[in-house]
């Protein structure tokens, strides 16, 4: 699970960035 948690980390500092929605977007698709 510590991918997960790594991800999520990344996803907290992406918030801010437009790559937020991309990564966002990619994860609902899985």
């Amino acid at each position: 699970m510590d991918f997960v948690n790594s991800l999520l980390a990344d996803s907290i500092k992406s918030l801010r960035s437009p790559g937020f929605i991309k990564l966002s977007q990619a994860w609902t698709r899985r």
